[in-house]
């Protein structure tokens, strides 16, 4: 229900110690936004500040889980299933706003950000969706769920139904495995990314005569002049591949030649070249991984679970 995605890398993290060390009273993201429904201030927001908000959130959000496993009253909705729920405010926050800028503008920083964090989140919601003393009370309140209606009664069962789902029914050992294959399939996930945005960005095709052009808009052709310019290459246009297997500009090109440059160039993206955009090694371990999480979970396949 809260399995959180995100991440940095070993060098990063030294880079930006010094960040951390500043004062975090500046950080907006340790406070909730005062803006027209709650929208983040992105204007205010740099990607060192992402690091400590991720472990501060972390922070607050076990000592939450701490303070409903070690509550001495019997379970009850209100002191375990709503407080749980309750729980982790600032680090769905700082998610939240890291997914959206991950999504929308995939920086170095934001690179390197995601891949520190991603494992330590990935072991944050296990220890979490893995806790046996927090499970016993969300178990209690289930069992006991013919007390409860309409809102109440719903969020209860999905919320047991979800730490069933994750694993909360293993043995020790099998949540020890489960933990390992989590925290690299993580990790891997990440990389995935990392490699088709690197991937797509290296096939780009590079046209030094704008007569090659033909065909396509004056908007296009500027938008290819700027591109180049911004890979170093001023004088030349660079025809960016998109997130699809056919560019749309590629209907619009008269030279046949440059079309099968761009067509072949996109079919073949990630596909050769060295670990940073061949996403073939990355793929079948993924797909490795995730097969023995199903088995282990008692499903046939991983999209059985998944689903």
């Amino acid at each position: 229900m809260k399995r959180l995605f995100v991440t940095l890398s070993l060098l990063a993290m030294t880079t930006l110690t010094a960040c951390h060390s500043k004062d975090q009273s500046t950080n907006p993201l340790l406070e909730v936004s005062q803006l027209d429904y709650q929208a983040p201030p992105f204007d205010k927001i740099r990607p060192e500040h992402f690091l400590p908000a991720f472990e501060q959130g972390m922070k607050e959000q076990l000592i939450e889980i701490d303070s409903i496993t070690n509550n001495p009253e019997a379970p009850t909705f209100e002191n375990t299933i709503l407080a749980y729920e309750k729980s982790g405010r600032l680090l769905d926050r700082t998610s939240s706003i890291f997914s959206a800028l991950a999504g929308a503008e995939a920086t170095d920083a934001i690179k390197e950000v995601e891949e520190e964090i991603t494992p330590k989140l990935s072991a944050h919601q296990d220890g979490i969706l893995l806790n046996d003393k927090l499970f016993s009370r969300i178990k209690a309140v289930y069992e006991n769920r013919a007390k409860l209606s309409g809102e109440d009664l719903r969020l209860t069962e999905l919320l047991y139904q979800n730490f069933v789902h994750e694993g909360a029914l293993l043995s020790p050992e099998n949540k020890e495995k489960l933990k390992n294959l989590n925290t690299e399939i993580s990790v891997l996930q990440t990389r995935f990314i990392n490699q088709v945005n690197a991937g797509t960005k290296a096939a780009a095709v590079l046209v030094e005569d704008k007569a090659e052009l033909d065909g396509l808009s004056e908007e296009e052709i500027a938008s290819a002049a700027e591109a180049a310019k911004q890979a170093g290459k001023a004088g030349k246009w660079l025809l960016e591949q998109t997130n699809t297997t056919r560019p749309e500009y590629l209907k619009h090109l008269n030279n046949r030649t440059l079309r099968e440059r761009v067509l072949k160039a996109s079919l073949n993206r990630c596909s050769t070249g060295d670990s940073t955009v061949n996403t073939h090694p990355t793929i079948l371990r993924i797909a490795k991984l995730r097969a023995e999480k199903a088995e282990l979970l008692g499903y046939p396949n991983f999209a059985a679970w998944a689903l």
